[in-house]
């Protein structure tokens, strides 16, 4: 590289150690079609910001398992369980509880 070209694009030590700061990410090994799919959405819903689409989609997914967890509890909470109770006398009668 010439002496010109490097001082036109000189950069300061504070703006390497900026940049070396910022946080990042690295994914390895994933499937091409799920990294495709995931760079088609972080391009057309989040002008490529792939942090915030990482967000969304882990945020979707915590709602999704919320949901489910919710409904399940509800169902608990609905099943009526009968249970044997043995009174003094010697005689069981069976209770909804």
């Amino acid at each position: 590289m010439d002496i010109a070209v490097e001082s036109q694009h000189e950069i300061s030590k504070e703006q390497v150690l900026s940049y070396l700061k910022k946080p990042a990410l690295v994914i390895n090994r994933c499937p091409e079609k799920t990294l495709k799919a995931f760079r088609d959405l972080a391009d057309s819903d989040f002008c490529s910001d792939y942090g915030m689409t990482l967000k969304f989609l882990l945020d979707a997914s915590l709602d999704k398992r919320m949901a489910e967890l919710s409904s399940r509890v509800t169902l608990l909470e609905q099943k009526k369980v009968k249970k044997r109770i043995k009174l003094c006398d010697g005689n069981e009668i069976e209770k909804e509880v």
